[in-house]
């Protein structure tokens, strides 16, 4: 009865123009609950899989669609890479004495906005095509230069050996490796500078709660809470300078060599 009420309600107000989108959708919004509150009444085994279906499909579809439909906007760019804030810690955190080396540098955004404030910025990356549009995209800053090569190859080990790198970035690669301290361990530079995502959030959480798999990426290891990656640090020599998250929610790290 409520909610043929109030679709009837609905009704009435989408028929003026004049009526204000959120207050058709804060309508639709109740209707919602209404019916599902009518649906599943008490039953606490039903409200949990009514849950657990929409925070895999909130989890999931909801990124996939974000990403599909912006990324052809954005020169084939994801938009977590052009939108997000993880840039300024790694700003915040350099001068104008460094070189710095961003290891699985993508699509190299992260030298590109810090070249101008450091002495040098080296990237490396194994997808040959990435790198080489980089490259073209970044010949007017002449401290920059890329290379192609997997973060356990020979080509990593010849940067650090022809350069004196004073910072190295890891954003978004810690995730992705089965072993980290053992990578870590082959990095030659005191400090480092850390992104990682998190799971230190309450949705991230509550999924975990009902035993979804939280992973934003099927291609990651895990999703992070502090004390991992401190943990991790920790195992290969490397002491925690400051940790806390970045306007995204990521986890942010700087670790100095012990």
């Amino acid at each position: 009865m409520y909610l043929a009420i109030i679709v009837l309600f609905m009704k009435y107000l989408a028929s003026f123009f004049w009526v204000p989108i959120h207050i058709i959708a804060a309508c639709v919004i109740i209707a919602q609950a209404l019916f599902l509150r009518i649906l599943i009444g008490k039953n606490s085994f039903l409200t949990k899989k009514l849950l657990k279906l929409y925070l895999r499909n909130y989890h999931q579809t909801h990124r996939q669609l974000l990403r599909r439909l912006a990324t052809p906007l954005l020169d084939g760019i994801h938009p977590k890479n052009v939108f997000n804030k993880r840039p300024e810690f790694f700003i915040e955190n350099c001068s104008k004495e460094d070189i710095v080396l961003d290891i699985a540098c993508g699509t190299a955004r992260l030298i590109e906005v810090v070249a101008p404030l450091v002495s040098k910025a080296i990237g490396i990356d194994s997808d040959r095509s990435t790198i080489e549009k980089a490259r073209k995209r970044l010949t007017p800053l002449s401290n920059t230069e890329l290379f192609i090569g997997d973060i356990f190859s020979q080509a990593l080990q010849n940067i650090f050996e022809s350069n004196n790198i004073s910072v190295v970035f890891l954003s978004h690669i810690l995730e992705h490796i089965s072993d980290v301290p053992t990578f870590l361990k082959i990095i030659k530079c005191k400090r480092l500078l850390v992104c990682v995502p998190s799971q230190d959030n309450w949705i991230l959480q509550l999924m975990l709660w009902t035993g979804l798999n939280i992973s934003s990426d099927p291609t990651h290891y895990r999703e992070y809470t502090k004390k991992m990656l401190v943990d991790e640090l920790l195992l290969a020599e490397y002491q925690v300078n400051y940790i806390g998250y970045n306007a995204d929610g990521e986890i942010i790290c700087e670790a100095i060599k012990k």
